[in-house]
């Protein structure tokens, strides 16, 4: 299974592989990114295309913009 990590700041976002998240975590926190989502493209990618109501809130979500996390897309910590 590959995830994708996602960091976002005012409104940006960087998707990172494991490698990167981990290589790269404490800089990217200390320069204001905070880690928003850790996704499997494949299953997000389907849930986008087949069975989403909301799209933008979706992407909303990624880049730190929505207060309400969807079941879809959790943080894996409490940042």
């Amino acid at each position: 299974m590959n995830l994708i990590f996602v960091y976002a700041k005012n409104g940006k976002i960087k998707a990172l592989s494991l490698y990167f998240a981990q290589k790269d975590d404490t800089k990217l926190k200390e320069d204001g990114w905070v880690h928003t989502a850790t996704i499997d493209p494949v299953l997000w990618l389907n849930k986008l295309c087949n069975d989403c109501d909301d799209v933008l809130k979706e992407i909303g979500e990624l880049k730190g913009l929505n207060h309400i996390i969807s079941p879809s897309i959790k943080p894996t910590n409490n940042e």
